[in-house]
């Protein structure tokens, strides 16, 4: 089927929405994004609604995706793209550099992850909805602690939490990269692998933003084409 006959819908959080942060961790619009790069080489309109921050959790408990279903014609080929995962991965930095000692679980759990993401699939297939899951732009380590947590709280107690080593940080993100897969091939869901070509770059600090975790213009544009070899014409 061609791209032209989807209704396409993204739920997702600041990447597909081409945000990031500045190096006051004030919110930053970029003017080149994925979505709007796609729409114009295609000719097609996206129905964006992402949102800075938005995890699983919320999408779940807010019932954003039975809103979806409701708005949508049967009758018609509807796409939803899910680009979500990295916001359920963090955790609440000021907590854990206040108390380093004690356990703390990410905004959204690992195993409540995989039960949203289970629960939220379900729903989508078993309306005729056909579901496709981005995988999570992978995360500078070293750019995140330097220049986002450091800034909001006592970076040695979040070191200290982290056993001193911060690529915990990505280790942990990719833990819900691989909860993203497992789901989208037990499902038969269609799977966007952007992760494995920023991975693939030894220039990949050219496409990562200061912040760490949100891709840059360039990066945008990168994803663009990623997206465009899984795009039939």
């Amino acid at each position: 089927m061609k791209i032209t006959d989807y209704k396409i819908t993204i739920i997702g959080d600041s990447i597909p929405k081409g945000l990031e942060l500045d190096q006051n961790l004030k919110v930053k619009k970029l003017n080149i994004t994925a979505v709007s790069e796609l729409e114009k080489k295609y000719g097609i309109t996206i129905c964006n609604n992402s949102i800075f921050g938005q995890t699983i959790k919320r999408v779940f408990k807010k019932m954003i995706i039975e809103d979806y279903l409701s708005s949508i014609n049967k009758d018609d080929h509807n796409l939803l793209v899910i680009s979500l995962g990295g916001n359920d991965a963090d955790y609440n930095w000021v907590d854990v550099g206040i108390n380093p000692n004690q356990s703390h679980s990410s905004k959204t759990s690992f195993h409540e992850f995989k039960n949203y993401l289970e629960s939220i699939t379900t729903m989508l297939k078993e309306k005729g909805v056909e579901v496709v899951f981005l995988t999570l732009f992978p995360m500078n380590s070293e750019y995140y602690f330097k220049n986002v947590i450091k800034k909001i709280t006592n970076g040695d107690n979040v070191l200290k939490f982290l056993n001193y080593d911060i690529t915990n940080l990505n280790r942990h993100q990719e833990l819900f990269n691989n909860a993203i897969l497992i789901n989208a091939i037990k499902h038969n869901c269609k799977i966007i692998d952007i992760r494995s070509f920023f991975l693939n770059e030894v220039n990949y600090l050219d496409y990562c933003a200061n912040d760490g975790i949100h891709p840059n213009e360039e990066g945008q544009k990168y994803i663009a084409r990623i997206i465009s070899k899984y795009i039939v014409i």
